[in-house]
């Protein structure tokens, strides 16, 4: 279904394409994100799963979870034990739940990770039917497989835990913002996507800018368009409001301060609080710098588990310098959106703590993708080629560490 209506000097709106073969990718990447937990030995929910119990709460009425021996990142207020992550992903299990079934969050989380692919590679190809990128069809794919497979979200497709699955949400919400704001959609419908998003992890709504630069010349990007896109942004960031004040007391107390957190990074965690430029120097390196060590006990070198550069996981990245100079509205969104993404999360006062690669990169690979779209021009050469190939290795070399050595 195409929604046709159009502006004065505006582009034909796109259809969103889920004819367009999406439904095919989903199918592919099911199986192979399906296979890959399989191969994992991630069949079943995990400990630290947390979103099912919270959904279990949520049908009883309650807010807390059962307390543990152990409550790694849970919350003690007033005797209870509680989830201090935002509920999307258990609100999302809910209806599961109510129908009396149980929730295996390691199938959610596939599920959803392949929708996510599918949704990239719908957003690729509203993206070249607006003429915003130069991709034709074996370059989509190629840029589908290197999301797919060569980006940290392979092995976080098939964890489970409670950060994992929250990150495969929150990619889902901006995926199909970007979606639907490319194919020219209502502002509201591209904002409450991304709201959905922000219910996973709130700073997501900083990718508004590129949901900006694509609805531009599809639809008037106006005031009009500007209060209806923020209107769900701003609906949901009363839920996250009123959510808080039901647990906590204070609309604006997530819960983070009094985490039960680990004790390596509790100390920073009470001496500079959640953000801090401290910080800065420490997730600069983990993104960009950091490079696999070696473990006399394995005989190989092995990842960093506080973090592996980008240019080793996901070389392609180095394309994104292409785009400096380019002036177009997708383009100027999406930098604009991955700059402003980069500030929380060089902030913060953990790397993402005993992962593979930068996991917290999955904050801003939709235009990261986008980005590295628009600088390949026309076709995947042998060389960029190479590059994906080179980061669909890494990611498995990385996922079989994750899974199966990291100790």
């Amino acid at each position: 279904m195409s929604d046709r209506t159009t502006t004065h000097g505006a582009t034909p709106l796109t259809p969103i394409g889920w004819a367009d073969g999406a439904i095919t990718v989903f199918i592919i990447a099911l199986l192979f994100y399906g296979s890959s937990a399989w191969v994992a030995g991630r069949t079943g929910t995990p400990n630290l799963s947390y979103f099912d119990e919270l959904a279990d709460a949520f049908l009883k009425g309650r807010l807390d979870i059962p307390a543990r021996d152990n409550p790694v990142d849970l919350t003690p207020a007033g005797g209870l034990w509680y989830v201090p992550f935002p509920p999307l992903p258990a609100l999302v299990m809910l209806p599961w739940r109510v129908l009396g079934f149980r929730v295996n969050t390691v199938a959610f989380s596939v599920v959803f990770a392949a929708a996510n692919v599918a949704l990239l590679w719908s957003l690729l190809g509203v993206c070249r039917r607006r003429g915003l990128i130069d991709l034709g069809p074996g370059g989509r794919a190629w840029l589908a497989v290197l999301f797919a497979a060569g980006t940290v979200h392979w092995y976080v497709s098939v964890d489970g835990t409670v950060w994992y699955i929250a990150h495969i949400f929150t990619v889902c919400g901006a995926a199909a913002a970007a979606c639907s704001a490319a194919a020219g959609k209502h502002p509201a419908m591209c904002g409450a996507f991304l709201a959905l998003g922000m219910l996973a992890r709130p700073h997501i709504a900083l990718t508004w800018p590129l949901l900006y630069g694509l609805s531009r010349g599809a639809r008037n990007t106006g005031a009009a368009w500007i209060a209806a896109s923020l209107s769900p942004m701003a609906a949901a960031a009363l839920v996250l409001l009123a959510y808080n004040a039901a647990r906590f007391g204070d609309p604006l107390d997530f819960g983070y301060a009094r985490q039960h957190v680990g004790p390596e990074v509790i100390g920073d965690l009470n001496q500079y609080g959640q953000f801090h430029p401290h910080f800065v120097a420490r997730n600069l390196w983990a993104m960009l710098l950091a490079l696999p060590a070696w473990d006399p006990k394995l005989h190989m070198y092995v990842p960093d588990p506080l973090g592996m550069s980008l240019l080793l996981t996901t070389p392609p990245v180095v394309y994104l310098a292409a785009t400096l100079r380019s002036r177009g509205p997708l383009v100027l969104g999406a930098w604009v959106a991955l700059l402003l993404l980069l500030v929380p999360l060089m902030l913060y006062y953990n790397t993402g703590w005993k992962q593979f690669g930068y996991r917290f990169s999955l904050d801003f690979v939709v235009p990261t993708m986008l980005l590295i779209a628009s600088a390949l021009r026309g076709w995947v050469n042998a060389a960029q080629k190479i590059l994906i190939v080179v980061a669909v290795l890494v990611n498995a070399w990385g996922g079989a560490w994750f899974y199966f050595w990291k100790t």
